[in-house]
């Protein structure tokens, strides 16, 4: 892999995280 597609990867599951618990808060809400 480049370090391009690394970073990009780690940009995604951060941003996946972020997205989860975005959704169960305002579900919840």
């Amino acid at each position: 892999m480049t370090a391009y597609g690394t970073r990009m990867e780690s940009v995604w599951l951060a941003y996946g995280c972020d997205m989860a618990r975005v959704v169960k808060v305002a579900s919840h809400g």
